[in-house]
């Protein structure tokens, strides 16, 4: 099961990091969504649907920071892709620089 969520509080995060990342109208359309189904990972990025999916329970986890690192590592991916291609878009080189930037 998957829903929409709203992250607007988390929507000016993705706004500043893309503009780091030196596309700043990708945050506009990155749509994020809670799912249940996850069982190993606490968030997937389906880049050329600039989708990413992330596990509801860091929706109720009162640890901020946790959502925020897992919105930055799947936002990368999509970032990774749509800057350097498909082959970028794993855990590169490229996108540890964009994570880490």
């Amino acid at each position: 099961m998957s829903e929409n969520i709203e992250l607007d509080e988390y929507r000016e995060l993705l706004t500043r990091w893309t503009r780091e990342w030196g596309i700043p109208d990708l945050a506009d359309s990155i749509e994020c969504q809670w799912s249940s189904r996850f069982r190993k990972t606490l968030g997937r990025a389906y880049v050329e649907r600039r989708l990413i999916r992330l596990h509801m329970r860091l929706r109720d986890s009162r640890e901020g920071s946790l959502l925020r690192e897992v919105l930055c590592h799947e936002a990368a991916h999509i970032a990774a892709f749509h800057l350097f291609g498909a082959a970028a878009a794993g855990h590169s080189q490229q996108w540890r620089e964009l994570v880490e930037t």
